[in-house]
């Protein structure tokens, strides 16, 4: 589900939700992703909202663990962690 993200959004969400601002900082990566906490803990959680400039913005509200992880991808690399194939020489 895509919508803006405001505070009553955020308290209507369920537990372990994940959500992913549709914005992007200057390095590719979105501004904020985080799994949603417990209601009572989600107060906390809209204090980072504000602080990342993510209230109010467009954001992907999903169950889905491998779409949130594919969100938080950052475009034109691959998700998987790159591999040191270089070989030390000894010393």
């Amino acid at each position: 589900m895509r919508a803006k993200l405001t505070k009553t959004l955020l308290f209507l969400m369920p537990d372990n939700a994940f959500v992913v601002s549709n914005c992007l900082a200057p390095t590719g990566r979105t501004i904020f992703a985080t799994q949603v906490l417990a209601t009572d803990r989600r107060d906390v959680l809209w204090k980072h909202i504000v602080d990342a400039k993510a209230n109010q913005r467009l954001c992907t509200v999903t169950l889905d663990e491998s779409e949130f992880r594919r969100l938080c991808a950052i475009p034109g690399q691959s998700q998987a962690a790159p591999s040191n194939n270089k070989q030390q020489k000894p010393t």
